[in-house]
């Protein structure tokens, strides 16, 4: 299957018409209108050499001396629009008056073709691409997540999965764009895993993740745009590695779990995604029927985190017509063992084929060193902090046979009696 038919035909139709330039369309015509596609005055050609300093420059003249022509007499101010001449109609806003030169575009109408609203559909994509990246100029129909003192909540958090079945039971889909742009999607790929990268790069930049550029929603399927990070999984290369080389990544991945654990939530005793929304993980799935589909959450408390956890379990039991012997057990001592945890921030599926490992080619050093980057974050939440510990040992990829099992304990904090109970609950809620 070829790249171009793996994407939106609007988004794709957008990309070979623009090239970059601080955000600017290649022959695009700036002017002023009164309404999406009316264009009334084309004062200035937008050239792809443009600065943002002279889009600022020629958009304040054109507001100043053709806007007055139709009535405006002010200067234009940040959330004003500006109409853009496209192959699609749409609104060029907050070209100038924000604090950086954020060129963003809504699609007002497109041919009858396409109607997006959120928050059912829509794209989004960030402002200050890099050059490299041709889908720097995706139509969006919001404007970027604000996170402000990273105190946030992002429109469409807690969205319910599209389909009967949960989220896990699907696969994600990847294809390489080029050398430096991945996409990922599917049904089973969400948008609070690119909300999460866009939290990772905004108040914990030294999380090494990959960097979001678009969400895209279609139907069932979400496309997430994305850094390519180039390297390749641990687990295709730690077998071969010399004890030093693995000290040196064990030490790496130290440095990012010790900048994690000392992530601030910034809610107080809050467990849920790293959106403000449900927690995005399997033994959360609700069990309930069909008017709870979902996940559950989010928590505002350690107590009615494992009060979920246990009342997830009895909607399966009562669900199956099974008798609740093993409920009553959970329900007894569950909150017994499960206590004293704070919100962590957490990755939530650390294996090896989800750390990419990169050599670094400027180490002056005789030996190989290498750097790292966490991918895969659509189970990443505000978790209790045994949580990433737990995961990190699930049998389905965890084995004690190797040194492994042994080494990972370096980077993560293993709580046995928690680890052991949870274990015991997976086995019955989850797989």
């Amino acid at each position: 299957m070829k790249t171009t038919q793996l994407i939106p035909s609007i988004l794709l139709s957008l990309i070979p018409t623009f090239t970059l330039a601080d955000g600017v369309p290649d022959g695009a015509k700036l002017c002023v209108g009164q309404g999406a596609g009316s264009c009334q005055f084309a004062a200035y050609q937008l050239q792809p050499t443009d600065t943002c300093e002279d889009l600022q420059k020629n958009a304040a003249y054109i507001y100043d001396h053709e806007c007055n022509l139709i009535g405006h007499t002010e200067n234009f101010v940040e959330g004003d629009a500006i109409d853009s001449q496209l192959p699609y109609t749409v609104d060029i806003k907050n070209i100038v008056g924000g604090p950086s030169c954020s060129i963003k575009y809504e699609i007002a109408y497109s041919d009858g073709l396409y109607g997006y609203g959120m928050p059912s559909g829509g794209v989004w994509a960030r402002a200050g691409f890099p050059s490299h990246v041709p889908f720097s100029l995706l139509p969006i129909l919001r404007s970027p997540p604000s996170i402000d003192s990273c105190s946030f909540h992002y429109v469409g958090a807690g969205s319910s999965p599209l389909s009967e079945l949960p989220p896990f039971a699907y696969s994600a889909t990847y294809n390489k764009l080029n050398d430096n742009i991945v996409v990922k999607y599917g049904v089973r790929v969400e948008t609070w895993e690119g909300q999460a990268l866009i939290y990772l790069e905004q108040c914990v930049p030294e999380v090494p993740a990959p960097r979001l550029y678009a969400m895209h929603c279609e139907s069932d399927e979400r496309f997430l745009v994305m850094q390519r990070i180039h390297g390749v999984p641990l687990n295709s290369l730690w077998s071969s590695l010399a004890p030093s080389e693995k000290d040196d990544i064990i030490t790496k991945l130290q440095q990012v779990f010790d900048a994690m654990r000392k992530a601030e939530c910034p809610w107080p005793d809050f467990f849920g995604s790293l959106d403000g929304g449900p927690l995005p993980h399997y033994l959360f799935y609700s069990q309930r029927g069909d008017d709870h589909e979902g996940f559950l959450g989010p928590f505002s408390n350690e107590s009615a985190f494992v009060a979920g956890l246990v009342e997830n379990y009895r909607a399966l039991v009562e669900k199956n017509k099974h008798p609740d012997y093993k409920a009553r057990f959970y329900e007894k001592y569950l909150p017994r063992v499960l206590q004293g945890h704070r919100p962590t921030l957490t990755h939530g599926d650390i294996q090896q084929k989800n750390i990419m490992v990169v050599e670094n080619c400027q180490n002056d050093q005789d030996r190989r060193s290498f750097d790292i980057v966490l991918v895969d974050w659509e189970n990443a939440g505000w978790f209790p902090d045994f949580w990433e510990g737990f995961c990190a040992s699930c049998p389905l990829h965890f084995y004690w046979d190797e040194d492994w099992s042994w080494r990972v304990q370096e980077f993560i904090q293993f709580w046995p009696a928690e680890m052991s109970m949870m274990h015991l609950i997976e086995r019955d809620l989850g797989w």
